[in-house]
């Protein structure tokens, strides 16, 4: 699984929420 920081990937990290909502 990707892990990613939404707080420094903020565009990135909502982005992957959607796609991969946890």
């Amino acid at each position: 699984q990707l892990h990613m920081d939404t707080a420094e990937l903020r565009p990135i990290g909502y982005r992957l929420e959607l796609y991969y909502p946890q």
